[in-house]
């Protein structure tokens, strides 16, 4: 398996964020954003929503994923959210009610 660089993790990253219509944190102070945190230490990746202005943050993916794994569970994210997505254009309006 090759390996994987922190520029194609990041720009997975950056790719769910407009999949999911959120933003990049650009500081701690940006509350409702969400920030890239790697730590080869602990394990790898994870996403972080920054949830107070004292820079509080949530985990948004379940514990730290090496970076294939990463990108793996990000693409599986953007293809199940489109998937739902060009099913409810499907729907007719008498399907929704």
């Amino acid at each position: 398996m090759a390996r994987v660089t922190n520029k194609e993790v990041q720009a997975t990253f950056r790719h769910w964020l407009s999949v999911v219509g959120h933003h990049e944190a650009t500081s701690y102070h940006d509350v409702g954003a969400y920030r890239l945190d790697q730590n080869s230490s602990y394990g790898g990746w994870r996403i972080e929503r920054i949830v107070n202005e004292h820079g509080g943050v949530s985990e948004v993916n379940f514990g730290r994923m090496p970076g294939q794994q990463f990108i793996n569970a990000m693409h599986f994210a953007c293809a199940s959210i489109g998937e739902k997505n060009r099913q409810e254009d499907k729907l007719t309006p008498q399907e929704v009610d």
